[in-house]
């Protein structure tokens, strides 16, 4: 969980089907003491459920939370606040998997949202156990509309709309996979706000890590007011000047344009600035190679060490 955080980012990550009991979050804490668990336990009754929001406190730097229990371990919400307005609002949810009780819950899960009537800009994200077309399962069919009919009453209060789908209208993607029959299905899913689909960018449905047996649906918050910003500034870093053989091939590179800028002398062609710009792109090339290299020879070393 760390690594995906990591590697991707990620401010607020939601899991579904934790098993985890009360107070349980601690002991993460002490293996992950970057990663704040917040935790809607499992029950007595319901020993396979449990949802929880995992946050990187790296990005909590003047932020607030709130986390409420809307379902004991079916059902959570958490509002990320910074200078007391709400950035995100997020219900995370673990839909049971029988067809009656799936009904049952999001009958119940719809009365909850109903009572409450704050419900701006929100997120609604989890494991559902079931699709709403056909083209998200393999072999392709729809879903009880019993179920679908019961979910849409809880779409339509909070105004939400499956973010993924809703930029990628016929592809076929999934989520979870099952032997005996061979069956997919895009059972996990992030709904957003029908009127706020484009602030929601660089959809993915990626690898799991072998933390689960369900793939990871990643999204990222761009709002359209966020001003464009370029790639910045290159810079070689200490790794590179003090790697040898890196040192000797921008050392070459600088001598040979040195001479250059020396025997320039038309200087609409041939300018010292375009010479010194092209020169700073190899240097960066040459960089990037060598940094491969010397991950791939630590990776080498690392393998031999193993066995």
């Amino acid at each position: 969980l760390s690594t995906i955080i990591r590697k991707h980012n990620i401010l607020c990550t939601t899991i579904q089907e934790t098993k985890l009991a009360p107070n349980k979050e601690q002991n993460i804490h002490i293996l992950a003491p970057k990663i704040l668990i917040i935790n809607n336990p499992n029950t007595e009754n319901d020993r396979s459920a449990g949802t929880t929001f995992a946050l990187n406190k790296d990005h909590l730097k003047n932020r607030t939370w709130d986390h409420s229990i809307l379902i004991p371990g079916r059902a959570a919400r958490l509002k990320i606040k910074k200078n007391n307005e709400t950035q995100i609002d997020i219900i995370n949810v673990y839909s049971p998997n029988e067809t009656k009780e799936k009904i049952k819950f999001w009958k119940h899960l719809h009365e909850i949202i109903k009572k409450k009537d704050n419900w701006e800009n929100t997120l609604l994200v989890g494991d559902f156990n079931f699709v709403e077309s056909a083209i998200d399962r393999l072999p392709a069919h729809t879903d009880e509309k019993t179920i679908t009919d019961a979910f849409n009453k809880i779409k339509a209060t909070l105004q939400v709309t499956d973010g993924w789908r809703h930029q990628n209208e016929t592809e076929r993607a999934y989520t979870f996979s099952k032997q005996n029959p061979t069956a997919l299905a895009q059972i996990d899913r992030i709904y957003v706000n029908v009127q706020k689909t484009s602030d929601y960018q660089n959809w993915e449905i990626t690898e799991n890590y072998n933390i689960s047996d369900h793939q990871l649906v990643i999204t990222e918050i761009i709002p359209q007011t966020t001003p464009i910003r370029g790639p910045g500034l290159w810079r070689l870093n200490n790794a590179d000047e003090q790697h040898i053989q890196t040192r000797k091939w921008i050392k070459k590179l600088l001598k040979n344009t040195k001479e250059k800028l020396k025997a320039t002398k038309d200087r609409k062609e041939n300018n010292p600035q375009t010479i010194w710009a092209k020169t700073k792109e190899e240097i960066h090339s040459i960089c990037i190679e060598e940094a491969k290299q010397r991950k791939n020879q630590l990776n080498k070393e690392k393998r031999k060490l193993k066995h």
